[in-house]
C-alpha cells in the first residue's frame, strides 16, 4: 500500500506563487491602455462600440475590445484611453481560484469584498472594491468588473441624451 504525505509548506507556498503568477496572464487589468492591452493579448479579436439606449435613442459611446487567451475571452470597455470595464468569460465552472485570480489582477492596489448573498452564491456573486469598483459574476454570464469612471461616462452620456431629447426645434 502507498502511503501519500501531504505536501510540505514549502511545497505549497510554490505551488500558490506559481498559480498566483500564471494565472493572471488570462486578464486584463482595469486601468490598462489600449496599447498596454496589446501587448499583453496581442491584436483584439473584434473591435466595437458599446451603446446606450436613453431617451428613445441609441447612443455610440466607447469601443469594446474583445481578446482571446486559452479558453477565456475577455471584453474591454475603453473610456477616457483606459479599460473601465471589464467582461471575462470562460467555458465550465468558475472556482474561487477564478475569481480570485481576476480580482487579484484588477485590485489596483485597493482591496475586493465579498458581498454576495449567500443564498444565491451558486448562480451570483458581487463584490466591492474599497475605491468603488464593482464585479459582478452571473452564472453562464460570466464575471464583470466596472469602474465608478464607467459609471460616471454611463451616467453623464444618458443624462446629454436626456438633455437633447427635450430641446425644441427651432422651426
Amino acid at each position: 500500500m502507498r502511503t501519500i504525505t501531504p505536501p510540505s509548506r514549502c511545497g505549497l507556498l510554490l505551488t500558490a506563487i506559481l498559480a498566483f503568477c500564471l494565472a493572471p496572464r488570462a486578464h486584463c487589468r482595469l486601468g490598462e491602455t489600449e496599447a498596454e492591452l496589446g501587448k499583453r493579448f496581442g491584436a483584439p479579436r473584434t473591435q466595437a462600440q458599446d451603446t446606450l439606449l436613453a431617451a428613445g435613442k441609441i447612443i455610440r459611446l466607447w469601443p469594446k475590445l474583445t481578446y482571446s487567451q486559452d479558453d477565456w475571452t475577455i471584453a474591454c470597455d475603453i473610456v477616457e484611453g483606459r479599460c473601465a470595464r471589464a467582461t471575462y468569460q470562460k467555458p465550465g465552472e468558475w472556482t474561487d481560484d477564478h475569481f480570485l485570480a481576476a480580482l487579484n489582477a484588477n485590485a489596483q492596489g485597493a482591496t475586493w469584498t465579498e458581498v454576495s448573498d449567500a443564498r444565491f452564491k451558486t448562480v451570483k456573486r458581487e463584490w466591492k472594491r474599497s475605491d468603488g469598483a464593482t464585479g459582478l459574476w452571473r452564472k453562464g454570464v460570466g464575471l464583470t468588473l466596472t469602474t465608478p469612471a464607467y459609471v460616471r461616462a454611463k451616467e453623464t452620456a444618458a443624462a446629454k441624451a436626456k438633455a437633447q431629447s427635450q430641446q425644441i426645434p427651432k422651426l
